[in-house]
């Protein structure tokens, strides 16, 4: 019958219209709530996420103009109303004909080099009234380009299939991969990973070896596979960190790269803060010493000098030619030179209390550095017989001639 063929194209038409109805997604798309970063940094995401999600096949966007538009609410009010609480986030889900509720924020994290934006994204399932999927990704704020990529990204990752297979040939083969901050789970070296296409920000860290930024480009390639080749350099200067425990090697000292090893201090390059300083090492002490020697020193030639004209004029009671004129001359320069000889022996006298208050000033140090139990055997091995001994020396050596 002629009718017959009409019928069955009207069918076929409303069965694929009911079907293409039945498989698009309503999804409702708040506004990224800004938390410590600029409205207009939040909106330009907003924005990528929604360019994106209106690209992807079988997704229909209710944006937050067309909500304010059509029935006047806001969504941003209304998220903050909620308190972003799930039942009330799908009441709002049900109210506007969602499927889907995309809600998330953006959170500045660290400062200076550090500064990093955080990228959350939550799918709530309206009908089921619970949390499908969550997305956390830590973008760099440094990089101008890192945040429209990572939101024109993120979409293809919570609402679309995966539509290109990667192989991630990486040297070495067992560093870490952080794709946004997020480690990356992937299988064998060379076996393909079915993924997403879109703009990544990677980074790859392995003991080592310098760590390596990378932004990747993974396009949409639904025949063939994407290889993804990477060789990370090797840090010459890095130094295990040796086990608990273990002999230190001579060449155990601290890599001079910040973050590539132990520090000196741990394998021992470098003495504890808390580690007393030798005695001898006291500055003040030696200046102590060596001005008592110069002062002995000099005390001494004014000694010999002062001796030494003595005995001259000792020799001639009442006078010498040429050197005094009468008795009573010679006697008066006698005594000038019996004092200088005095004077002389005072400043030696001073010079060696000099080098004695500096070896003392040392052995205080020491003493004050040591355990007790060391003092104590230290104090102990100085007997009072000692003592004299070291007094006799010095007596001897600096009186040992007889004077005036």
């Amino acid at each position: 019958m002629p009718g017959r063929p009409f019928i069955l194209v009207v069918g076929l038409v409303l069965t694929a219209a009911l079907w293409a109805r039945t498989a698009t997604a309503n999804v409702v798309v708040f506004p990224l709530d800004p938390r410590g970063v600029a409205y207009d940094t939040a909106d330009r995401g907003t924005k990528n996420i929604l360019s994106t999600m209106r690209d992807l096949k079988g997704l229909r966007v209710i944006d937050p103009k067309t909500v304010a538009r059509k029935i006047g609410v806001d969504l941003t009010e209304q998220a903050k109303k909620c308190e972003y609480d799930v039942f009330c986030l799908v009441e709002i889900g049900e109210i506007l004909e969602g499927d889907f509720v995309l809600i998330g924020h953006l959170r500045q994290q660290g400062e200076g080099a550090e500064r990093k934006l955080e990228l959350k994204l939550i799918v709530l399932d309206v009908a089921r009234a619970s949390i499908t999927e969550v997305l956390i990704w830590n973008v760099s704020a440094n990089e101008e380009r890192a945040l429209d990529d990572a939101t024109r990204t993120a979409p293809r990752r919570l609402f679309g299939a995966s539509d290109v297979k990667v192989v991630w040939n990486v040297e070495p083969d067992d560093a870490e991969i952080f794709v946004y901050g997020d480690p990356l789970k992937r299988p064998k070296p060379g076996a393909p990973v079915p993924y997403w296409s879109g703009v990544y920000h990677v980074r790859l860290e392995r003991a080592g070896y310098h760590p390596l930024d990378q932004r990747i480009r993974i396009p949409q390639k639904k025949a063939g596979v994407v290889s993804i080749d990477i060789e990370m350099e090797q840090d010459p200067l890095y130094v295990a960190k040796r086990e608990a425990g273990g002999d230190v090697t001579p060449f155990d000292k601290s890599s001079r790269r910040e973050g590539s090893g132990v520090s000196a201090q741990v394998v021992g390059a470098l003495p504890d803060d808390d580690q007393a300083s030798s005695a001898l090492a006291n500055p003040f002490a030696w200046a102590a010493v060596g001005v008592g020697v110069a002062t002995i020193v000099v005390g001494s030639v004014v000694m010999s000098g002062a001796q030494s004209k003595y005995n001259a004029l000792a020799q001639e009671g009442r006078f010498m030619m040429g050197t005094a004129a009468t008795a009573s001359i010679a006697s008066r320069m006698r005594d000038d030179h019996r004092s200088t000889y005095t004077t002389g022996s005072v400043v030696v006298g001073v010079g060696a209390a000099a080098i004695v208050g500096g070896i003392v000033w040392m052995l205080v140090d020491a003493a004050l550095a040591e355990d007790p139990e060391e003092q104590s055997s230290r104090m102990t091995s100085l007997d009072p017989a000692s003592v004299d001994r070291v007094a006799a020396a010095w007596a001897q050596s600096l009186y040992g001639r007889g004077g005036p």
